[in-house]
């Protein structure tokens, strides 16, 4: 863990035990509300491509850097893709990260390199993984991130059963969304500032690792929308980690993508292959 995480409980996280269980049953119907009202406001509509190519084209422009490649593309959603350094020089099949952003004005792949694993991945040189960040200035939608996700994997070479979720804020809510839509794609899950469904989420991802993080102070998204979920996995008898900080307030995604362990963590998972197959939300 970073070192200015306040520990609250003996292995550095917040556990949502601490929520009186009566407490949360008689509370549970009025926080889901105000969580997906957090989600309304923060834009989750329907996406649309905006590039002039057309939505289900890839027009990869590669860029070099010193810790790997940069191409730009369109499926479904504009993205910026970072490639390991050594990702053409070995023939195999690696990890992808998939990065869904907050809430955003316009589509500019430029500032993907400066937040998230995509910034983590251009400063260090051994940074395993594929990331592909898509853009939207519209809202997530799941049905367009799963065409998304199935170019990405056809694209570039990746592991299947190696495929992590993550977002912040608005992509918080939609690595929840998404998640609960479609289980049985990832190995792991680690939503930034996010609420989702706990009811969902203790149904479905019971055998889907997640790794929640969140700001204590948060007035946009309420920490209680992170402790929901953690109880409700935990209920469900899924694999949960979580990091609360107690002194951010709904930037929370600084220190949660700088961590190096949360990288590590991700490496340890595999996809479940028992996992349940794709649902309605």
């Amino acid at each position: 863990m970073d070192s200015h995480v306040r520990s609250r409980t003996r292995n550095g996280t917040v556990s949502a035990d601490r929520i009186r269980r009566p407490n949360v049953a008689r509370s549970v119907v009025a926080l889901f509300a105000l969580c997906a009202a957090t989600i309304t406001a923060t834009g989750e509509q329907p996406s649309r491509a905006t590039s002039k190519s057309s939505p289900g084209s890839d027009a990869a422009q590669p860029t070099s850097a010193s810790a790997g490649t940069l191409v730009e593309g369109v499926a479904s959603y504009n993205y910026l893709c970072f490639l390991p350094k050594d990702y053409a020089r070995q023939p195999k099949l690696w990890p992808l990260i998939i990065f869904l952003h907050g809430r955003c004005e316009d589509e500019d792949l430029e500032k993907l390199k400066h937040f998230g694993p995509i910034k983590f991945a251009l400063a260090h040189d051994d940074f395993p993984f594929i990331v592909v960040a898509p853009a939207t200035s519209r809202g997530w939608s799941v049905r367009l991130l799963g065409s998304f996700l199935d170019r990405i994997q056809t694209r570039f070479s990746v592991d299947r059963d190696r495929v992590y979720l993550t977002g912040l804020s608005m992509g918080g809510h939609a690595t929840w969304a998404l998640a609960t839509f479609s289980p049985n794609r990832f190995a792991a899950i680690a939503p930034v500032a996010g609420a989702g469904n706990p009811r969902l989420a203790a149904q479905r991802l019971r055998h889907l690792p997640a790794w929640i993080f969140h700001g204590e102070k948060d007035t946009i998204v309420p920490v209680k929308c992170g402790l929901m979920m953690i109880e409700a996995l935990k209920a469900g008898g899924a694999e949960v980690k979580s990091t609360i900080y107690p002194d951010r307030g709904h930037d929370s995604w600084d220190p949660a993508y700088d961590n190096r362990d949360l990288y590590a963590w991700f490496l340890k998972h595999r996809r479940y292959q028992g996992q349940p197959t794709r649902r309605s939300p």
